[in-house]
């Protein structure tokens, strides 16, 4: 339904489009739904993708398994798999991470590692995960939580700005509100801080663990 909308289509079946150019290059990709102006738009071989909003999954063109609700969600996708994108923005400039999940608007939104692999990075609420570029198993939970990490890797953020100052390393443990909230080691630190504020001030310190 609507200009051009699945206008290459071959042999793919089962397929739902709605909107203008939606799947418009779609030709063997099966049991796709795509709702929303150029979505899945440049899709050829791709299949069981569920996409809703304005230019999500738009750039997508072999890779399977996908879910995009919301503008510009996982827009500069090509090959990632297995990757689920909700709120405006999530997931955007990604284009081969697979295994990836960004719930909220921006979340993950910068996150594109250079080459196709499962990068398993999970971020939930607002602006969660904002700048991660190539840094993988990183699960951020909460509003701008981790949102300045890049490159670190293996680290947990549970909490409204939990970990919000570190940006490129690993293995770090922040749950609570605001729980190294200042940290930005210069390797990394192996830190470790439970409950509201615990380990608010701590910027280079490494390898404490507070509690309460």
């Amino acid at each position: 339904v609507g200009v051009n909308a699945l206008g290459a289509n071959t042999t793919g079946a089962s397929n739902v489009s709605v909107g203008k150019e939606a799947m418009a290059t779609n030709t063997t990709g099966a049991t796709n739904t795509a709702i929303g102006k150029d979505s899945l738009r440049l899709n050829t071989t791709g299949a069981s993708n569920t996409v809703l909003g304005h230019n999500a999954l738009e750039s997508n063109t072999t890779a399977s398994n996908n879910t995009a609700v919301g503008k510009d969600s996982l827009k500069a996708n090509t090959t990632g798999d297995l990757n689920t994108a909700v709120g405006s923005g999530a997931l955007g400039t990604n284009t081969v991470g697979d295994r990836n999940v960004a719930v909220g608007n921006n979340a993950l939104a910068n996150m594109n590692p250079s080459s196709n692999a499962d990068t398993y990075n999970v971020g939930v609420g607002l602006n969660a995960g904002l700048a991660v570029t190539t840094g993988v198993e990183n699960t951020l939970i909460g509003g701008l939580a981790g949102d300045a990490l890049t490159t670190g890797g293996a680290n947990v953020a549970l909490g409204f700005q939990a970990l919000s100052g570190e940006d490129a390393n690993s293995y770090n443990t922040a749950i609570g509100y605001q729980t190294l909230k200042a940290q930005n080691a210069s390797g990394n630190a192996y830190n470790t801080a439970v409950g509201a504020v615990a380990g608010k001030a701590v910027t280079t310190g490494i390898q404490n663990t507070f509690v309460g």
